[in-house]
């Protein structure tokens, strides 16, 4: 009668001889997402994504500012949590679609700016020590 920790032991042994075998090849299910996926996803898919989640959110705006339901705290969250949902899509989305169509990269202009602001404070301690 085979124990637990045979039981256990047997099934690493099987996991360990499988990882060992010189099969190269993969499935594309094993393979990760390539830059085409990626390109694809952000140029054609977030688009949509945005224009969908942000006429959602209008919607979903107009409906709990109506008299009727302006009132109960439910309206208040829903449409606080609609208002910074559709800040999330115009501030996440189209940095990322711009980079992946290669048309702007924001990137570069976040470490301009860092390096602008950190010349200025230098030049502004400097200028304190004369």
């Amino acid at each position: 009668m085979e124990t637990m920790n045979d039981t256990i032991m047997n099934t690493t042994d099987l996991a360990s001889d499988s990882t060992t075998s010189n099969c190269t090849t993969s499935s594309p299910a094993q393979r990760g997402p390539s830059d085409e996926d990626y390109y694809f996803v952000w140029v054609y898919v977030s688009p949509w994504i945005l224009l969908i989640g942000v006429a959602g959110n209008i919607l979903t705006l107009l409906v709990m500012t109506r008299r009727r339901l302006r009132g109960s705290s439910t309206c208040v969250y829903l449409s606080a949590m609609a208002v910074a949902d559709s800040l999330a899509l115009l501030f996440r989305i189209p940095p990322e679609f711009f980079e992946a169509a290669r048309l702007f990269t924001f990137k570069n202009l976040s470490r301009s700016v860092q390096r602008d602001a950190k010349m200025k404070s230098e030049n502004k301690i400097c200028s304190e020590q004369v």
